[in-house]
């Protein structure tokens, strides 16, 4: 129930972009992006229950970090444990085609994965 809601919230969100500038990439198709320009991956969290997103395949990937922040719901009202969005920076590196894969998990617990997302993605 909690990965089929998270799934549906995030693949909603993910299709809002933050700026013209930087693509965000989608868990619904294969997005194209040029070697050497940087992207987005938008994904919905709750640090206050402790699960956090993962990047599972860092080390293959063709496409390195270059930032993370965790942007906060906004609301009229301050509300302890709100949740809000993990905005990851990637910068293409390689040609081809490639995804980034994702784990919802507590850190202590990583072997119970709450959640999953892929999002492909060509280089050129």
């Amino acid at each position: 129930m909690l990965r089929r809601l998270f799934l549906l919230v995030g693949s909603l969100f993910l299709s809002v972009s933050c700026s013209s500038s930087t693509k965000v990439l989608s868990t619904e198709e294969t997005e194209s992006v040029k070697v050497g320009k940087k992207f987005e991956v938008q994904l919905k969290s709750n640090p206050s229950t402790g699960y956090k997103w993962i990047w599972v395949n860092r080390g293959s990937a063709a496409a390195d970090s270059v930032g993370f922040e965790f942007a906060a719901s906004e609301s009229k009202t301050i509300m302890c444990g709100a949740g809000g969005t993990e905005v990851w920076t990637f910068k293409a590196k390689d040609k081809g085609d490639d995804f980034l894969k994702f784990y919802y998990v507590r850190p202590w617990e990583k072997e119970n994965v709450a959640d999953s997302l892929i999002f492909h993605f060509k280089t050129k």
